[in-house]
């Protein structure tokens, strides 16, 4: 049986869900849904920096980013952010392009939404042996 959500936990998932639903985001959203190939598919080539795109995958970062932060800080726990968002699939879609931008505004770049992103793939590989 799944542990009980605090109140704080319940607003703050709210909170991103309001934040995800918005238009940006939601436009950021539908981009990766049309793009992505897929589970197990190759990264996106990297985006360039004038490219139409790239205010669109900034967003899905930073998205990332955040939900990755409230984990690691202890705001929200971990089964609960993978209950709702799986970000393994964007992280392995937009890492060539994390890895660029790296080089641009230094390596902690997008290291929360890395960090989430390999929590999950670890959860689904441990989900899938034990099915």
């Amino acid at each position: 049986m799944a542990e009980k959500m605090s109140w704080e936990e319940g607003d703050i998932l709210l909170r991103l869900e309001s934040m995800a639903g918005g238009e940006e985001m939601r436009s950021a959203f539908d981009w990766y849904h049309r793009s992505y190939p897929g589970h197990g598919m190759r990264p996106a080539a990297p985006i360039a920096l004038d490219a139409a795109e790239y205010p669109l995958f900034l967003r899905l970062v930073g998205f990332g980013e955040i939900v990755g932060l409230l984990v690691r800080r202890g705001l929200v726990r971990e089964e609960l952010a993978h209950d709702r968002w799986m970000l393994r699939g964007p992280w392995s879609w937009l890492r060539l392009t994390v890895e660029q931008e790296r080089s641009r505004f230094g390596p902690g770049f997008a290291q929360n939404f890395e960090w989430i992103a390999g929590r999950d793939a670890k959860r689904s590989e441990r989900s899938r042996r034990h099915a």
